[in-house]
């Protein structure tokens, strides 16, 4: 989830700054991915060193029962899960909606084909497919849920073509600035 945040944060920072310049610290970055979380488990072992146990889960239609290593404290639960997933989609939704807006404003010749699937590509890079797991209502289960996988499981191409299409605006961008200041010092020798 902290990574979902994360996205939305970097989309922020590139849409508001307008692609000036503009570029993120990896390794910031992957110390508040990979130390945020962290840190919450940390805070919450030092409170309470028995929130962490077996975990039993009753298998719908069978007498069996699962278990797993998770959070047995339901206040623990719902406050690191639910609430900071809820914290982390109603900002990303917000940068979503304003991004959107954006785009809009700018008056760029653009197909709506393409506009369509860069905005299921920004809703899955800023994990607003969660947002199906999450709201999932006993009626409509199966289909969200296999909506929310087919969804899901697009993130990684979603995450390998933004790369991809950043990579290549950023060598792009960097040899137009080579040829201006060739062309420039080529100008001065005259």
């Amino acid at each position: 989830m902290t990574w979902m945040g994360i996205n939305g944060f970097a989309l922020f920072m590139q849409i508001y700054v307008s692609f000036k310049g503009y570029e993120p610290s990896v390794r910031l970055l992957s110390l508040i991915g990979w130390g945020v979380p962290a840190l919450v488990v940390i805070l919450i072992l030092i409170a309470k060193r028995d929130t962490y146990g077996i975990y039993s889960i009753k298998i719908t239609g069978a007498d069996n029962m699962a278990f797993m290593c998770w959070i047995t404290d339901s206040v623990v639960r719902n406050v690191t899960n639910v609430g900071y997933f809820g914290l982390i989609f109603t900002l990303n939704l917000i940068v979503f909606v304003w991004a959107i807006v954006k785009a809009t404003a700018c008056n760029q010749k653009c197909s709506n084909g393409k506009a369509v699937c860069g905005f299921l590509g920004f809703s899955s890079l800023l994990g607003l497919t969660w947002g199906l797991a999450f709201a999932s209502v006993r009626a409509w289960l199966v289909p969200q849920l296999y909506i929310f996988t087919i969804l899901n499981s697009i993130h990684g191409l979603y995450l390998v073509v933004w790369y991809s299409a950043f990579r290549r605006n950023q060598s792009a961008r960097r040899d137009s600035q080579c040829s201006y200041q060739s062309s420039k010092a080529g100008q001065e020798k005259r």
